[in-house]
């Protein structure tokens, strides 16, 4: 099974668990891999450390058991304006950000670094290499 593939196996199970559409989670996988260069999901990642996480985000790229996190932290730890940000990028309500955040943040960081550590050019270029085709296409 490829990386894409167990990604959308997560999406899945995370939809049916927190109640999102699974197209929203999609879009929101995918806004955080949409360029290298804005480096979303790295820059959450950093965040995270930052915020006093960092043993939590090691568990996800190291190659034991991932540790589990909490909706409130994500939200404490990134901001109002970056939850904001990308619930509007996934067109998901702010309030829904966090909990997908806390279902899918492990799983994806852990399947992005399967040696137990970051790729040399970084989690954001490994991300957008497995990541871009996630997002749905957009009905005209």
């Amino acid at each position: 099974m490829s990386i894409q593939d167990d990604i959308k196996k997560y999406i899945d199970q995370a939809s049916s668990q927190i109640n999102v559409g699974k197209e929203k989670l999609e879009g929101l996988v995918a806004s955080l891999a949409l360029d290298e260069r804005k480096a979303q999901l790295e820059g959450i990642v950093n965040t995270l450390r930052e915020k006093g996480l960092k043993d939590t985000v090691a568990s996800w790229v190291g190659t034991g058991e991932n540790q589990p996190i909490n909706p409130e932290k994500i939200k404490e730890a990134l901001g109002v304006h970056k939850i904001e940000e990308l619930a509007a990028q996934a067109k998901m309500k702010a309030s829904e950000v966090p909990q997908a955040l806390s279902n899918l943040l492990p799983q994806i960081i852990d399947k992005l670094t399967p040696d137990g550590k970051e790729p040399e050019n970084g989690i954001a270029a490994a991300a957008v290499k497995f990541l871009r085709g996630l997002q749905p296409k957009q009905n005209p």
